[in-house]
């Protein structure tokens, strides 16, 4: 009789029969190479918990399987027990992963560099490989193509065996890249303080009454998206939004096109309440104060809020203490129920 516990792509299956009942005393261990390539026992028994003369602990077991996936050179682990007359035998049965033997082959990409989508792949020559890791890779490569706008992209792979008994492969990944769809509009949510005219001149889209549409087609690209994101997480926080949340934007297939959605998360304005400072030893604290141009209840921009700190830290630098720290900090619980922000610069 025997008895299995399998772990394959990080799904666990644990199952003993009543033949090999936990306690039993583990007499033999056995490695079983049940794929490809040359099995090295030793690298085997010197991670795995299980011992000769012990108890068959079934927890045990299922570690050890565990641990021997994470090593990163198995595509499955298998673990059996079979009954003998004074105890238990336990069998470790190992399918290697294929060692990728040349680079990756790219077929039918156009609009991005074959040196680009290696890159994303980042698989070389000597690497283990197998449909989960070449697959997870490939995904990196499908999203880059979701993020040019070609939102019919697909990526399929092939993994195939070269020579079994020295365990080597090859990978050829095959790109379908279809249309690349033009932004149809982009559309704003949240947005309660900011007119969508205002983000959208950040974005650089023309509104869709403005002529200038008809003649531009605006193609987006991630970085150009993500500068966007921040600059207008900047405007928000400049008019003391200071803890707006601008998410990553989405894209939505249509049939003309495509729409970028932005949401916005506002928040509540801030305004400046009580200001200190701490930590000053070198200089009177009337000569920092004065380099301090927020009031109680002004804006509480960021942009004038890390100003104040960059004027403290040139006061200290500009008299040879060009390692001191100003940093401001936020108190927003300091005036509850009022639009306030506690802020603190500390020189350490």
């Amino acid at each position: 009789m025997s008895a299995r516990i399998s772990f394959v792509a990080g799904l666990v299956l644990a199952l003993l029969t009543a033949g090999a009942s936990p306690g039993a005393v583990v007499r033999e261990i056995e490695v079983r190479n049940v794929g490809s390539g040359v099995m090295n026992d030793g690298y085997i028994r010197t991670r795995i918990a299980v011992k000769t003369g012990a108890d068959l602990d079934p927890d045990t077991l299922s570690k050890d399987v565990k641990t021997l996936l994470e090593t990163g050179r198995f595509s499955n682990v298998d673990a059996a027990t079979e009954t003998l007359a004074d105890g238990v035998k336990v069998i470790f049965m190992i399918h290697n992963k294929l060692v990728l033997a040349q680079p990756v082959k790219v077929t039918g990409a156009k609009a991005m560099g074959i040196s680009k989508i290696l890159d994303l792949l980042d698989l070389r020559v000597g690497d283990p490989v197998d449909d989960q890791v070449v697959g997870t890779r490939t995904r990196k490569v499908a999203d880059e193509y979701q993020k040019r706008y070609y939102s019919d992209a697909t990526v399929t792979w092939n993994v195939e065996e070269t020579d079994g008994k020295a365990g080597l492969g090859r990978v050829t990944v095959t790109i379908r890249e279809g249309r690349r769809l033009p932004v149809k509009s982009v559309v704003f949510e949240g947005n309660r303080t900011v007119s969508a005219s205002i983000l959208r001149q950040i974005v650089k889209q023309p509104a869709r009454w403005n002529p200038l549409w008809l003649f531009r087609k605006k193609q987006f690209g991630a970085e150009e998206l993500e500068t966007a994101r921040l600059d207008i997480g900047s405007l928000y926080e400049n008019k003391g939004y200071l803890d707006a949340v601008v998410e990553p934007p989405v894209i939505e297939k249509e049939k003309k096109g495509l729409t970028i959605r932005i949401r916005i998360q506002e928040g509540i304005p801030y305004r400046i309440g009580r200001l200190s400072l701490s930590g000053v030893k070198l200089f009177p604290e009337k000569n920092l104060r004065e380099l301090i141009k927020l009031d109680r209840g002004d804006t509480a921009s960021k942009r004038s809020i890390y100003a104040t700190a960059q004027a403290l830290r040139d006061y200290y630098g500009s008299r040879g203490y060009v390692s001191t720290v100003v940093k401001p900090i936020y108190d927003p619980d300091e005036f509850k129920g009022v639009d306030g922000k506690f802020v603190e610069f500390g020189s350490y």
